[in-house]
């Protein structure tokens, strides 16, 4: 019987590997998976991890046997993901003058240096309570006069922005997109652009539920913070029933897989979530872990 600790190891590595991703050695350790929320010591991760067959190692990187060719796709891979990050940061530097956004976060493969050169990126915005649809309103006003706005249909999506996730504050707790892997992985490899009042810390302390999945994916250091309590600003009430309505008539005639409430937007041109899943319990499988 596979010890926890190989199981954990070989189920990280299956993970990436989906994304053609091979993991450093802290990565690893980081984004350990396990499935009763048991915690591996760092003394027992260097135990096993030179020592299992199906994972080759070159230089610091790890992967499933016979892929070496991805330690140089991950390299390619990090130059480009560069270009694209100074543009989210360019970006935001001109999104955080919207006065409702309390955080912005890269997400997705540019999250983990693995974007491709024809990707978009994609951002996940924090705003005040009662503020999603004004928040997202004024972002795609931004990015259309920044010529940055990924539109829907779009072909060529290089380095356009997809605000494609828009919470407030009272929403932090993702687990209602699912508690699931993918949704657990997106979270811990959030890097932040911008954060105001502790929003980032206060996000993370509300999705304490991924080191169930991920006992190392969280800076248990970060998890202190609760989420305040705050009026909402009556001044934007009215604003914010027309930015609603407006969008709304636009969302309606093309609403797919979109999850829309009053506290969260998520719009995913492309939702690989259970494709992924499926594929990664695919490997489990046929690792017998």
């Amino acid at each position: 019987m596979k010890s926890a600790v190989l199981k954990a190891i070989v189920k990280a590595v299956l993970y990436s590997d989906i994304f053609n991703y091979p993991l450093t050695r802290d990565e690893l350790w980081k984004y350990l998976i396990v499935d009763d929320e048991k915690k591996i010591s760092r003394k027992e991760f260097e135990e096993e991890i030179d020592q299992i067959a199906s994972i080759e190692e070159a230089e610091g990187m790890y992967f499933c046997s016979h892929k070496t060719r991805l330690v140089g796709i991950r390299k390619k891979r990090e130059k480009v993901s560069q270009g694209k990050f100074r543009i989210a940061q360019s970006v935001s530097r001109y999104l955080r003058f919207i006065p409702t956004i309390q955080f912005i976060g890269v997400s997705g493969g540019l999250a983990m240096s693995n974007a491709d050169s024809k990707d978009d990126i994609d951002l996940f915005i924090i705003c005040e309570k009662g503020t999603v649809w004004t928040t997202r309103l004024l972002t795609l006003v931004v990015l259309e006069v920044l010529g940055r706005r990924r539109k829907r249909n779009e072909k060529n999506v290089r380095d356009k922005i997809c605000a494609n996730m828009i919470i407030d504050e009272k929403s932090l707790d993702c687990s209602v997109l699912g508690r699931d892997l993918f949704v657990a992985h997106e979270i811990v490899q959030m890097k932040p652009l911008l954060n105001r009042n502790n929003m980032f810390e206060k996000f993370l302390t509300m999705n304490k539920w991924v080191l169930g999945m991920l006992p190392n994916g969280m800076d248990t250091e970060m998890l202190r913070y609760q989420n305040t309590k705050k009026k909402k600003k009556k001044s934007l009430t009215i604003f914010e029933r027309f930015a609603k309505w407006l969008q709304l008539k636009s969302i309606t005639r093309h609403q797919t897989t979109e999850v829309i409430t009053d506290g969260i937007l998520a719009f995913h041109p492309k939702d690989y979530r259970w494709s992924i899943l499926k594929e990664y319990d695919k490997r489990v499988k046929r690792y017998e872990i």
